[in-house]
């Protein structure tokens, strides 16, 4: 621990013990961010006044700062009255302070394709092929009622088909997260129950109830509760995370398995959404440059790290 807000970006002492050898990584990639690009000080964890993150923005910084652009931070306002009487949480210091986090994460990448929302199309259509415009974009977004989850999807895209079908992604961000460090606890009975539906495969959820798999397993049985609750005609799910991210990958993969359709669940990487976005070249740039690209922090990771220019590999999956 440093008590020294200057403290260069690769010192030792920003390296927190509960992290594994992934989330230490993005930590380190978050540090480098604030420091050199950000021109940021370290900040104190919130609520540990006493402790500085590397990976944390100062007490009095702005927002604009962890949320890089216009759009992102109207998109910000948008879900912050939008979420008045509906699910989620947005929390204001985490997205304000928190470098690491997905939430500020998620807001910089679907959050400023908000304002354009025509951009998003190629990659939506790589989930189906039918979408022919893409009418809005939301973030921390659920039904008002109905969805018995209490949570909301980190991304919501709606869209509509040739033939004047509704549709909508529902999308899970991950980026540092450790999915077998949440939802520890067993599942409570409602959702042992909405997965004997028609949506699942038999005894579904004795394969889902089981850490690092909970929170996936929530994220689609609330895209099917939205497709019925708000009539959409098609609801797909999406997980994405960075394209190295194979825990990701594999938790997604399990959870679709036993789904009767499993084209209704599909993991897609951060990259393969920012390569398929129209224009927006500017925002491209410094977008990759600090959740993406990893080249600052290459020689300090272990030498069979994915990040590592050797070892990564480009996907559009």
């Amino acid at each position: 621990m440093s008590t020294d807000p200057a403290a260069a970006w690769d010192d030792p002492v920003w390296r927190e013990t509960s992290d594994n050898r992934w989330q230490a990584g993005l930590r380190l990639q978050q540090t480098w961010w604030r420091q050199t690009i950000a021109g940021q000080p370290a900040g104190p964890a919130t609520g540990q006044l006493g402790r500085l993150v590397g990976s944390m923005l100062p007490l009095d910084v702005s927002l604009d700062v962890n949320l890089m652009t216009p759009a992102a931070r109207a998109a910000f306002h948008r879900a912050k009255s939008d979420s008045k009487g509906r699910p989620g949480m947005i929390q204001e210091d985490r997205l304000r302070r928190n470098a690491l986090s997905s939430q500020p994460l998620c807001f910089n990448l679907f959050g400023h394709l908000a304002s354009d929302p025509a951009s998003i199309l190629p990659w939506i259509r790589e989930i189906d092929d039918q979408a022919s415009i893409v009418d809005d974009i939301r973030i921390e977004w659920a039904p008002s009622t109905g969805t018995f989850s209490g949570s909301a999807f980190d991304a919501f895209v709606e869209y509509t088909t040739g033939t004047g079908e509704r549709g909508f992604v529902g999308v899970e961000c991950k980026y540092h997260e450790d999915l077998k460090a949440t939802l520890r606890k067993p599942a409570a009975q409602k959702f042992l129950e909405h997965t004997s539906s028609q949506w699942w495969r038999p005894d579904a959820a004795s394969h889902l109830d089981k850490n690092g798999l909970r929170q996936l397993w929530f994220n689609q049985l609330l895209t099917q509760a939205t497709i019925e609750i708000e009539a959409y005609d098609r609801a797909f799910g999406v997980v994405v995370a960075c394209d190295e991210d194979q825990a990701a990958r594999v938790a997604t993969a399990k959870v679709q398995e036993q789904l009767v359709d499993t084209a209704g669940l599909s993991f897609h990487s951060i990259q393969s959404i920012v390569e398929a976005v129209d224009g927006h070249d500017d925002w491209r740039r410094t977008f990759s440059e600090r959740y993406t690209d990893f080249s600052p922090i290459s020689g300090l990771l272990p030498q069979n790290d994915p990040r590592r220019p050797a070892t990564s590999k480009s996907s559009r999956g």
